[in-house]
């Protein structure tokens, strides 16, 4: 009898949940890279990172070697590439240098991924999740919104959007281990990136769009299912930005995506 009470007690029991715990973001774009310096991780024309205002961060942040355009472009805000600049280089507003040391890019891979992990388990109508499994090789966008956050979990895959080039990129993209493809004119994207490359694979249509960096509203307000490790992976860490955490390269890995979207909760937009 007691046992029986007990089990219906827990079962009635409210699920435990806090806050998702998004790692510290100062950047438009993050990129982790791959397995060297010498790689391209980012190679896009964009002319803009970042807008100014509050709900927006600015710059770029890559792991690896960055290609700029034949034109001009300005950036706001500060910037790491730990690789090579080819291209034109940016003019940094405020005089400071992109090129640094690996110690200078204080993202943490592992603490990413743990987030992907957290957003997918929220069962926030503003997640959209998508898992890269083995034999395909893309993600699709869809169901997009300036206030969605897209997360691709798993590695190998690439991010594009759909073909309707009437379609603008507003949500945010959260993908540390997938690369993200520019293949058609994307107007600009609204939200930030985090992803392990960020490419065009046809740029002729995109001279000049722009990055927004928008961070979608009241993000740091969305739940999820208690952890006890939930709250270890909110800040950022160098320890984990080895060469050994970048090794799942797109070229040599077929993994792909299916699209489902979260279902609702209580998050608001």
């Amino acid at each position: 009898m007691f046992r029986s009470l007990l089990f219906l007690a827990l079962a009635a029991a409210p699920t435990l949940a806090q806050n998702c715990g998004m790692p510290d973001l100062d950047h438009a774009v993050v990129l982790f890279g791959g397995n060297s310096k010498t790689e391209i991780t980012l190679d896009t024309y964009a002319n803009t990172y970042g807008l100014d205002g509050a709900g927006y961060r600015r710059g770029v942040a890559v792991r690896g070697t960055a290609i700029f355009p034949s034109f001009s472009t300005s950036i706001n805000g500060d910037s790491v590439v730990t690789g090579s600049l080819e291209g034109t280089a940016p003019n940094m507003n405020g005089g400071a240098t992109m090129l640094r040391d690996d110690s200078d890019f204080e993202y943490s891979l592992s603490n990413w991924i743990a987030y992907a992990e957290r957003l997918t388990a929220s069962g926030s109508s503003r997640v959209y999740t998508y898992t890269c499994r083995a034999g395909e090789t893309e993600v699709i966008l869809n169901n997009n919104d300036a206030d969605m956050i897209h997360v691709v979990v798993g590695a190998g895959c690439e991010v594009r959007a759909d073909d309707d080039e009437n379609n603008k990129i507003d949500g945010a993209i959260v993908a540390p281990q997938a690369d993200v493809k520019i293949h058609r004119r994307w107007h600009h994207a609204k939200g930030f990136i985090v992803a392990r490359k960020l490419y065009e694979t046809a740029p002729s249509g995109n001279n000049g769009f722009a990055f927004h960096g928008q961070v979608p509203t009241q993000i740091h307000a969305l739940q999820c299912p208690y952890t006890s490790s939930s709250n270890t992976t909110s800040s950022n860490t160098t320890s984990s930005n080895t060469t050994s955490s970048n090794t799942t390269s797109s070229s040599t890995t077929s993994s792909s995506a299916t699209s489902s979207s979260a279902t609702s909760s209580s998050a608001t937009s």
